[in-house]
């Protein structure tokens, strides 16, 4: 529906889903996600048990052509398939937000202060554009621009979730999910949220970014946005990742 509505085609949805799991994959090699994953054992239906460190279903070696041959999900004539639809996955995400006062009390230095957030719904039926939504919310709540915006990280629980928000807010594509999401990443009902936000404030800081947007899209056609700052903080330098 959204898709339709937004005059989306198959292959850019298609182009996405390569750029996603590309990304991903770049991002792995470049050890991106290590500040982000807490390995653990797993144990698989064989019986073995393995450190999990890593998104298992990140494909490196897709192409075009693959993704052009999925058939279409939902209807016979439809644009979604299995590659630009994320994948529902196991997972965990937690995030510690404080005042800056009680961050110094403790020593700490915060990745960025929340600078705004809004809540947004829609008709059920077009869900995925509640993040557009709530992020043009996010946005005027703050005082900021789109053209203010660094980068922009949002669940991809579709790629024609993050085309859309391109496509409104006329964002350029090249500062949205620089490091891919959950097309292949996965989508972890319930944790995703603040993955979105973490995975945003980490890449804000490895490349010296002072604002950013996470948003992500739910169920029944609710969404959440949050607009992201790096300060000067107390010690004089921003927050930073080796």
């Amino acid at each position: 529906n959204l898709a339709e509505m937004f005059n989306i085609s198959r292959e850019q949805q298609d182009q996405w889903a390569l750029r996603s799991n590309l990304g991903a994959a770049a991002a792995y090699r470049d050890g991106k996600f290590k500040h982000e994953i807490i390995p653990m054992e797993g144990k698989y239906a064989d019986g073995t048990v393995k450190t999990v460190d890593y998104d298992e279903d990140v494909r490196p070696d897709t192409t075009i052509e693959k993704l052009r041959s999925l058939p279409s999900l939902y209807k016979e004539d439809g644009t979604v398939t299995a590659a630009s639809s994320s994948k529902q996955s196991d997972g965990a995400g937690a995030g510690v937000f404080m005042p800056k006062e009680k961050a110094r009390e403790l020593g700490l230095v915060p990745m960025v202060t929340v600078r705004s957030m809004a809540w947004a719904a829609c008709d059920p039926k077009i869900m995925g554009y509640s993040a557009t939504l709530a992020s043009k919310q996010a946005l005027e709540r703050s005082g900021l621009s789109a053209g203010d915006i660094a980068l922009w990280e949002t669940n991809e629980a579709f790629a024609v979730v993050p085309l859309v928000l391109i496509k409104e807010l006329g964002i350029d594509p090249e500062k949205m999910n620089v490091n891919g999401d959950a097309l292949c990443i996965g989508h972890a009902i319930g944790a995703s949220g603040i993955r979105v936000v973490g995975t945003l404030a980490h890449e804000m800081n490895r490349r010296g970014s002072r604002h950013g947007l996470a948003s992500i899209c739910g169920g029944f056609g609710q969404g959440t946005a949050t607009v992201v700052e790096r300060e000067e903080y107390w010690d004089g330098h921003r927050a930073w990742l080796s």
